[in-house]
């Protein structure tokens, strides 16, 4: 039993609340559990229960052992005179006094602290991945949609921050964004650093040739050099060397890196496509602004490298000839994280609240992800439908099961409600 799974017990009622006593064999009735108190003090607030025949009206302090720390002594707690009731799990101090204490552990049933504790303590990626069957799936999507809400809610913040950071300057902070995800995972910094060292409105002015929007990427990412013994890599060295003189552009330090990770996603190529979007696509901030049909973003985002990169994917090393899309995983990465957090927080920056839902509606008509924990969801017999039920499976793993916060949960809650049912039939049968 910890804290959390406590407060939640009384908070849902999940016990016989039809028989309870106080430890002084009082009859009890709750009126009302009270409002959790989010802050320090009492666990709940202005809660009404009746002890024989008397109304009390205040506060409830929970503790699951009254032996672990004095509820009358706790710096933090409520003046006595304020409790209407003490609840703990068990009392093994003996609490007295004239504050009504309630036992719990005998009224909750045992498969509730049971599957509890077998959640926290397992180490699995899904810690209830041998009871989530018991919950009906269309009690849980509607769930994961909330979830994925939240997930995008919280990105659009993030990206508030950033444009704030920048003097409202939607396009620049979209530049940054879109050159981090060009880098994905490996890169994804060191493409943020190169695009900081490279103002957006400098690429404006060389979007119509794509040599020289590659000169500048590639240079400043440090994948120039004058002694290569490749032509096409001297010439971007040479114009890269004016431009970077025209502009006194410092280089970027974050090195780019090229271990472990496929030949499609080296930063050479990563760099080639994000050159040729923004020659297709110079205003970039028309993704967010404008367009409303994710089905042209997607046709926006799939670009190929220029033509020597048919046959290259480093400077100087020949390939089969194959033409380097950004492809689907890319520009669903780009799009889930890049395009629909900005779309969002633009749409609430100017008030049309209208087009807020719009983009969460593009992740239902996306395909999922190919992602560990929605693989370990699936096997557990809740797959995720499309990108929507993908990113609300993330959202709620990232936020409960990873830090074991089942208690907190609204899918733990369901099943803990369950062996509450069955726990309570099965009291009232014997």
């Amino acid at each position: 039993m910890d804290r959390q799974l406590l407060q939640h017990i009384w908070d849902r009622q999940l016990f016989s609340a039809s028989i309870l006593r106080t430890t002084a064999n009082e009859p009890l009735r709750i009126m009302d559990t009270g409002r959790r108190n989010p802050g320090a003090g009492p666990d709940f607030l202005d809660a009404r229960v009746c002890i024989g025949d008397r109304l009390r009206k205040g506060h409830v302090q929970l503790q699951v052992l009254s032996s672990e720390r004095s509820l009358q002594g706790d710096p933090y707690a409520a003046p006595l005179d304020d409790l209407a009731l003490q609840v703990v799990w068990r009392d093994d101090a003996g609490l007295a006094g004239h504050t009504p204490v309630l036992e719990l552990h005998k009224k909750v049933p045992s498969a509730i602290p049971l599957a509890y504790s077998g959640w926290t303590t397992r180490k699995r990626l899904l810690p209830c991945t041998d009871e989530l069957g018991s919950v009906p799936p269309g009690m849980i999507y509607p769930y994961l949609r909330f979830m994925a809400g939240e997930r995008f809610t919280r990105r659009a913040r993030q990206v508030m921050d950033a444009v704030k950071a920048l003097g409202m300057d939607w396009p620049e902070a979209l530049w940054r964004a879109m050159a981090r995800g060009f880098g994905h995972r490996v890169n994804a910094d060191a493409f943020e650093r190169l695009a900081i060292s490279l103002p957006y409105s400098i690429l404006l002015r060389h979007r119509a040739r794509t040599e020289q929007l590659e000169a500048l990427l590639l240079g400043q990412a440090g994948l120039l050099r004058p002694d290569s013994g490749d032509v096409y890599a001297r010439e971007l060295f040479t114009a890269y060397g004016s431009l970077r003189k025209k502009y006194k552009l410092t280089k970027s330090h974050a090195p780019v890196h090229f271990q472990r990770m496929r030949h499609s996603n080296f930063p050479t190529i990563r760099l080639a496509q994000l050159a040729m979007l923004l020659h297709n696509v110079p205003e970039l901030f028309r993704l967010v602004k404008e367009i409303r049909d994710p089905d042209i973003i997607r046709d926006m985002l799939n670009v190929e490298a220029s033509a020597y990169w048919d046959t290259h994917y480093r400077f100087g090393e020949t390939s089969v000839n194959r033409v380097k899309q950004t492809g689907t995983h890319l520009v669903r990465h780009l799009l889930v994280n890049t395009i629909l957090p900005f779309t969002i927080a633009y749409n609430l920056h100017i008030g049309n609240a209208g087009l807020v839902q719009a983009p969460l509606e593009w992740l239902s008509r996306l395909a999922v992800e190919n992602h560990s924990v929605i693989h370990a969801f699936a096997g557990a017999g809740l797959p995720a439908r499309n990108l929507s039920d993908a990113q609300g499976l993330l959202e709620l793993h990232a936020t409960h099961c990873s830090s074991l916060g089942c208690a907190g949960c609204a899918i733990g809650k369901m099943m803990l409600r369950q062996f509450t049912v069955q726990g309570c039939r099965s009291y009232r049968a014997s």
